[in-house]
């Protein structure tokens, strides 16, 4: 087991450096330095981490420092987190002062969400190249508690495992170790879901767009938060940063699905992106002192009160739900022949066949990918999905009817399904709500 006692976390100030303090200071039990551009910045990092975990017993080892203070911390701690701006070349330049200073000593990760971690690697010396690897944890890490595990080429193989069990053991993650590819295995495969759901939105403005189809998605498809809201609370930036860089470093038959809709990139150029900013898809607004949820029409340009879509079969699945009538409730779904429910099975099945292909290309596991989208999004994991599916007796059905035939054949799909197990209870997840 390895022994850290002291922690740089360079880019403390940022969401993912805060959150990131808490749980190494608190579970860890760690001297954590803050290290930030301006001491201040620092300071006010203690209390986001404080309010994260819910505890004042953590301020007694986090340490506010700044950039002048980095070569001490550097030289003195165990582990170099680096959880900075995602950009190479800002990274590149903090790389190269950890470089001289952490002479065969630390380890050192970065927090980033999808660069490469080989070209990352590429800024240190031989030695250092070898204690280098991506550590990319979520956001809350406090109730979300994954953490994928990037080695590069270089690294250490003992070091990995050695990691591996100190992130299970003392800081109590779920940890996945996967491949150096664009958005590593969660995001690659949430966000491939996000995105096409924001498409769907486009391609049906007519019908209302983004409130109408997070409507359809609703707790009983497996997840608590619905798919267009998840993308104001992640950030429209960021979700645009995601799947850009997947839709640029890929070149496969999912590539256009990681294409970002005009809407979203307008609203981003209008500086509305989500929930930090108070709008982004959703806002709220208050008239005559009554707060008002309101939506964005991607029709007019403009806000509207948010629309209450019924569908007489989507409660009917629901009620059925609250009854823990599972099959009957998702056999009821993938029979129906109402264009709104095929949309939705349309999805869930690409979820769970591309989650597949993603978690047997990139993964140690075929079945890593329920542990990453579990632990990483809080969402019904693709192969617990699969499993009720499969009690119903549609699983072969669905795919032959919502995936092309050459993906079927070249990726060796009905194998995959055959082949994945779980450990996880779909029930847990579904949720009568609307």
């Amino acid at each position: 087991m390895l022994n850290i006692k002291t922690v740089s976390i360079i880019g403390a100030n940022g969401t993912m450096g805060s959150l990131i303090s808490a749980i190494i200071a608190g579970f860890g039990d760690c001297k954590v330095y803050l290290i930030s551009r301006n001491k201040q910045n620092s300071i006010d990092v203690i209390n986001k981490a404080k309010k994260s975990i819910r505890s004042d017993i953590i301020e007694k080892n986090l340490i506010p420092i700044d950039y002048t203070q980095l070569k001490d911390a550097v030289q003195e701690s165990d582990w170099i987190f680096e959880s900075i701006i995602e950009d190479y070349d800002a990274k590149s330049k903090i790389y190269k002062e950890i470089n001289l200073y952490n002479i065969n000593h630390a380890i050192i990760s970065t927090g980033t969400s999808g660069l490469s971690i080989n070209k990352l690697a590429e800024n240190f010396s031989e030695e250092n190249k070898k204690r280098f690897l991506g550590m990319h944890f979520f956001n809350p890490p406090y109730s979300l508690n994954l953490c994928e595990i990037i080695p590069s080429k270089y690294t250490d193989s003992a070091l990995i495992e050695n990691l591996r069990k100190y992130l299970e053991n003392i800081l109590i993650r779920n940890t996945i170790i996967v491949k150096d590819e664009p958005a590593f295995l969660a995001n690659r495969i949430g966000f491939e879901f996000l995105n096409e759901v924001l498409q769907l939105a486009e391609k049906y403005k007519d019908k209302g767009g983004i409130d109408y189809i997070d409507s359809l998605f609703s707790g009983y498809t497996g997840r608590t938060m619905k798919p267009l809201e998840t993308i104001d609370f992640v950030g429209l930036d960021v979700h645009k940063a995601i799947v850009d860089n997947i839709y640029n470093n890929t070149n496969d038959e999912f590539t256009e699905k990681f294409i970002c809709p005009n809407f979203l990139i307008k609203l981003i150029e209008l500086g509305k992106l989500g929930k930090k900013t108070k709008e982004g898809l959703y806002r709220k607004v208050v008239k005559d002192g009554i707060e008002e949820n309101q939506v964005y029409d991607i029709n007019t340009g403009e806000y509207r009160k948010i629309k209450k879509y019924e569908n007489n079969t989507i409660n009917e699945i629901i009620n059925l739900i609250k009854l823990a009538k599972y099959e009957q409730a998702y056999k009821i779904l993938i029979e129906n022949t109402d264009e709104d429910l095929q949309l939705v099975v349309k999805l869930l099945t690409t979820y769970i066949v591309y989650s597949l292909i993603m978690s047997s290309k990139y993964a140690e596991s075929l079945n890593d990918c329920d542990k990453a989208m579990e632990f990483g999004f809080n969402w019904c994991p693709p192969i617990a999905m699969k499993e009720l599916i499969k009690e119903v007796g549609a699983i072969n059905k669905i795919v032959n009817k919502y995936i092309d035939s050459k993906i079927i054949e070249k990726y060796n799909v009905y194998d995959l399904i055959q082949k994945s197990n779980t450990i996880y209870d779909y029930r847990k997840f579904l949720k009568a709500t609307y």
